[in-house]
Order: C-alpha cells, then sequence, then structure tokens
C-alpha cells in the first residue's frame, strides 16, 4: 500500500488549549482524519496572493476533547498606509469525509478522504482525535495595493478560545 505525502505544514498550537491547532501551506493538500500534525512550529498562517484572485490555506483543528458550539472568524487584515482588506472578504469551508471503499488512482486511499468543500452555518460540534480541516479562503480585489497584511483568525468554542496570526502578502500584479 501506497502512502500519501504529508503536505507542507507547520503547528501553531498543541493540546493546552484542548486542540493541536496547523495549516498546510496547500489547500489542495488531502489532509486525513488522522494524519499526525507537523513538528515544525510557528505561530502565524501566511499565504500570499496576486490582486484580483482568491488563494486559500487549510487550518485543522484537531481537539482532544468534543467541543461545542465552535466558530471560526477573522476580522480585517491591515497592511501599511491605512490598506486593508475588509472581513467580508475572508471565508471559512469545512473540508467533509466521503468514506471510500475502492482507491481509483495511486494517491487516494480506503477510509476516509477529504473531498467535498462546503459552507459554514452556524456553530459546529467537533468530535475529539479526529483532524478538522478548514480552508481560509480571502478575496484580494484588483485594486489592494501591494504589501503584507495583517489580521488574527479566532477559534472559539465551548471552554475554548485561541487566537491566530494570519499574514497574507499580496503581489503587485494581477
Amino acid at each position: 500500500e501506497e502512502s500519501v505525502p504529508a503536505a507542507p505544514a507547520t503547528l501553531l498550537f498543541d493540546q493546552p488549549i484542548g486542540a493541536t491547532l496547523w495549516w498546510a501551506l496547500s489547500s489542495a493538500a488531502k489532509i486525513r482524519p488522522d494524519q499526525p500534525p507537523p513538528t515544525t512550529k510557528n505561530g502565524t498562517i501566511r499565504l500570499s496572493s496576486a490582486r484580483n484572485e482568491r488563494e486559500a490555506v487549510q487550518f485543522i483543528v484537531r481537539p482532544s476533547r468534543r467541543l461545542e458550539d465552535c466558530r471560526l472568524t477573522c476580522g480585517d487584515l491591515t497592511g501599511g498606509s491605512g490598506a486593508r482588506i475588509a472581513a467580508n472578504q475572508i471565508e471559512f469551508l469545512q473540508v467533509h469525509y466521503l468514506e471510500i471503499s475502492e482507491p481509483t488512482d495511486r494517491v487516494s486511499k480506503k477510509g476516509l478522504w477529504p473531498d467535498p468543500l462546503l459552507p459554514i452555518s452556524g456553530p459546529l460540534e467537533l468530535p475529539p482525535d479526529f483532524n478538522h480541516a478548514f480552508w481560509v479562503r480571502v478575496f484580494v480585489a484588483s485594486n489592494t495595493p501591494a504589501g503584507t497584511y495583517r489580521g488574527t483568525v479566532e477559534l472559539r468554542a465551548t471552554g475554548l478560545a485561541a487566537h491566530i496570526a494570519i499574514e497574507l502578502t499580496v503581489y503587485n500584479f494581477t
């Protein structure tokens, strides 16, 4: 059985908050429910984009206990000279898993496989000991000045609050 290579990823927080939080460099990475978190640590989610495009990164939550009333939010991203990417240009999508009984290519495997990507509507319940993958997708308008934009992703659930730095580099082209 061929193994699926792990996506380049970075650990954000480990267990003390009641969940392991990490992010994968590629939004196209297939993060399995049982994939171990990375060992490389860095407390900031980083992504880059040209103007007039949407760019995403995966944010993974692996709770050590059931998380109830779980919500993900992000405020405005702020850059130099007062430039902003408004919070309403940032969306969270949840990766769902399908049960695969017969792999159809060399990459997929039997078992739960990440595939459908659905908008989040309302608070979530996240079972423990399972990777819950989310896309953080940012729309960068065509008139957004090039530069570095910073903000905070917030994860809240009953008895848990985490604030994760996010940094977006916008390039000077479309």
